[in-house]
């Protein structure tokens, strides 16, 4: 199977779960067997014809512009960092069609009935693109209920041993995404005071979000 049935088949079955309006992915591991388990969702915003997917709604629009791929969302190449006024946006999604005009800019995978729809002023730079990559997990549901982005901030307490990678709602933070079984787990820490994490463990990932590279 080539990159571009592939990525084509990507779009697609994330349009369908967006317009099912489920996160469930029971087909997905069947769909692309090198990159994701059941446990895995592609979460992108738009149709392979370039409209907003079904269950996408715009919260508010503006005018910006786009100049480097979306960080820490470095393995998509549809991912962007984008500057609205003077407020950064990331990540920023572009359709996967010639010369977009526009990006919808969603802070989680949970974002869909409120996103940005960012009207660019300039041409994308597509020479700044994230390459593609593995799979990273932008979003993290855990078995514990927590929802966990990746966090783009350096300064987050360690856990494990390690840096926080994700940042989760409720004053938690997660590290060590494993995905080499079934079931994935993360290491996830709790912390009521900016000393760090007071206690680690490993949890269940329940489902993991990614965008369509």
């Amino acid at each position: 199977m080539t990159r571009t049935s592939t990525n084509k088949q990507r779009m697609l079955l994330a349009a369908i779960m967006l317009a099912a309006g489920s996160f469930a992915a029971t087909s997905t591991a069947a769909a692309t067997p090198t990159m994701l388990t059941a446990t895995a969702v592609v979460w992108f915003p738009w149709q392979l014809d370039g409209r907003l997917a079904p269950q996408v709604h715009v919260g508010a629009q503006r005018a910006g512009m786009c100049w480097i791929g979306a960080f820490p969302m470095i393995d998509d190449r549809y991912a962007w960092r984008c500057l609205t006024g003077n407020s950064i946006e990331t990540p920023c999604f572009a359709p996967m069609i010639a010369h977009p005009t526009e990006v919808v800019c969603a802070g989680s995978p949970w974002d869909s009935s409120h996103v940005l729809l960012l009207h660019l002023t300039k041409p994308l730079p597509l020479a700044e693109a994230n390459k593609d990559g593995y799979w990273t997990g932008w979003a993290l549901q855990l078995s514990n209920k927590a929802r966990c982005i990746l966090a783009s901030d350096t300064h987050a307490p360690p856990v494990s041993g390690g840096p926080a990678q994700y940042v989760c709602a409720g004053d938690g933070y997660a590290a060590n995404l494993s995905t080499g079984s079934r079931p994935w787990t993360v290491w996830y820490a709790t912390s009521s005071t900016f000393g760090g994490p007071e206690s680690s463990g490993q949890v269940n990932v329940t489902v993991a979000y990614n965008g369509p590279d």
